[in-house]
């Protein structure tokens, strides 16, 4: 029985580590974000008719805390693809989260990429 109760603990100690060290960079890019005022609103869907109302929310938002918006509809996304936007200083993912959930973790990309969600921790 020790050593499941050991195994049990390690993993639990390395989740716990895992999740903070994300929860950390999740806190960091939304704090790096409210310097932004140019800000793209990714839709990666085909199905862009389900998005209308969250863009439009994002959108008014955005406007609202005097921060320009572009809205970008990608397929296949990638950072490869998000850095021709050059002009962008934060981008903000719409979509199935499936999709791009490679893109909020990815250290090789030089601006935040966030979540709708997370855009209102940035505009509070």
């Amino acid at each position: 029985t020790a050593p499941t109760t050991t195994t049990c603990g390690t993993f639990t100690n390395d989740a716990s580590r895992i999740c903070s060290r994300q929860l950390a960079r999740r806190y960091y890019l939304i704090q790096k974000a409210k310097m932004a005022s140019i800000f793209g609103i990714v839709i990666n869907t085909l199905n862009i008719s389900q998005f209308t109302t969250i863009v439009s929310q994002l959108q008014s938002k955005l406007h609202k805390h005097d921060r320009h918006a572009y809205t970008l509809v990608i397929s296949k996304l990638n950072v490869a693809k998000l850095t021709n936007f050059a002009e962008i200083e934060t981008f903000v993912l719409v979509g199935c989260s499936l999709q791009f959930s490679g893109l909020l973790d990815n250290r090789e990309f030089h601006v935040p990429v966030i979540t709708p969600y997370e855009l209102g921790f940035v505009l509070e």
